[in-house]
């Protein structure tokens, strides 16, 4: 008979225990709510000292680290969250942000696309934001730091032939509709490539569609690890928009693939402080292997 009255004590114990938990997160999301953050980390603090299991919890108060910028912090509880919901896809997904702050961008990606994979319909936004889908097959890649503010994502992709396709724009802007694009191409087992002669042979192209294009020569360092140079097309008339736009160039030859990439703008010609960002931004391009 005691041996009952005991068992059925402790269940009840573990029932309130449970119960003061939730009364504490409830708290908590009430107090972050009216933007008492300091208020709100102390009830998610509580109901995790209830129940050291509450995924939930270690998630929102990884949401109030988040918000203070404490990122390494904020990831060890979402690690945990995840650990106790193997499913919590919001957790998943804040992780990738917290990594994305950090930048650790192949563990962010990760998060996001596995985010995507539990049914989450944010992830998408964050894979094309964060360019996650340019993730070539293993071997040399190139990287370039699209600035965050600047809201890129990938509106174009195609892979065929050894050559991998990309085409950006602006997160607001269409193929149709746009005032800057970007595009990145990759062809696999293109060496020793001569990088004044291609500078020329694109310039060709682009003459033979508008006579008025104009070239202009930026900078180039042929005796690099992985040589690269930079140089202007002016005043190219698009057709399909019945405009003018100019473009910036980067080619690059890494040891296994050639790479042309380029950012282009609505207009007839670049202003001396555009030229200068745009070179600025190509300068941080990198060659990497994975």
């Amino acid at each position: 008979m005691k041996k009952t009255i005991l068992l059925i004590a402790l269940s009840f114990s573990h029932i309130v225990y449970g119960q003061t938990a939730i009364m504490h997160l409830e708290n908590g999301k009430l107090k972050q709510g009216k933007k008492d953050y300091e208020g709100a980390l102390k009830e998610y603090n509580k109901a995790i000292e209830s129940d050291s299991s509450f995924s939930e919890a270690y998630y929102c108060r990884a949401s109030i680290l988040f918000t203070n910028q404490k990122f390494t912090e904020a990831i060890n509880d979402l690690d945990k969250s995840i650990i106790f919901n193997r499913k919590y896809s919001k957790a998943i997904l804040l992780r990738g942000n917290c990594n994305v702050k950090i930048d650790n961008k192949a563990k962010a990606c990760e998060d996001f696309t596995a985010a995507k994979q539990l049914g989450d319909s944010i992830a998408d936004k964050y894979i094309q934001e964060y360019f996650c889908e340019y993730k070539a097959e293993k071997g040399e890649n190139i990287v370039l730091d699209f600035p965050e503010k600047e809201n890129w994502r990938i509106t174009y992709k195609d892979f065929k032939n050894n050559q991998n396709i990309f085409l950006l724009g602006r997160s607001n802007e269409t193929l149709d509709n746009w005032t800057e694009q970007a595009g990145i191409s990759s062809i696999v087992g293109i060496k020793n490539t001569d990088l004044v002669i291609a500078m020329n042979d694109f310039y060709t192209q682009e003459k033979e569609i508008s006579p008025k294009a104009k070239l202009t020569f930026i900078q180039k360092d042929l005796t690099a690890k992985y040589p690269w140079i930079m140089y202007s097309i002016e005043s190219i008339y698009n057709k399909e928009c019945q405009c003018y736009e100019s473009k910036f160039c980067y080619l690059i030859q890494g040891k296994q693939s050639f790479y042309s990439c380029f950012r282009s703008v609505k207009a007839k010609s670049f202003s001396a402080e555009q030229k200068e960002g745009l070179a600025k931004f190509f300068k941080t391009c990198e060659i990497v292997y994975e």
